[in-house]
């Protein structure tokens, strides 16, 4: 697999117009370290992401639960013409879909991590091949 990140770095310095000498020593070892910062830093992101969206999801479903609380209660007009029913019956299913869209990502995320433990040379490939 490092044949094939050398091959697409090669060709990016010649995007570039860099050339990478690979009979430096020292080369090597840098890149190995480059590329396992890449991958905590990526890593870290997709964490970071992941307990945001989930803060969010959180915060709407206390917000569902007080639109529900907010239905039971004497403040809820139960009147069919109500404005009170139009917002509940808008917002509930607005929320759980905001719900839903929000873990679609965390999923992606979870994808993203799990291929930076378990792969992370395709990350670096992936993350290569985009810039080109």
């Amino acid at each position: 697999m490092s044949e094939e990140i050398i091959k697409v770095l090669d060709e990016l310095g010649k995007r570039f117009g860099v050339a990478i000498d690979w009979s430096n020593q020292n080369i090597l070892p840098y890149l190995q370290e480059l590329g396992k910062r890449f991958i905590i830093y990526k890593t870290a992101t997709g964490i970071l992401t992941i307990i945001a969206l989930s803060i969010l999801i959180a915060i709407t479903g206390i917000a569902i639960a007080k639109l529900i609380k907010w239905k039971k209660s004497d403040e809820y007009d139960k009147d069919p013409y109500s404005d009170d029913l139009v917002i509940f019956w808008i917002l509930v299913p607005i929320l759980v879909c905001t719900i839903i869209g929000l873990v679609i990502p965390i999923i992606c995320n979870i994808t993203g991590i799990m291929q930076n433990l378990i792969m992370p040379e395709l990350t670096i490939i992936e993350y290569l091949k985009g810039m080109m």
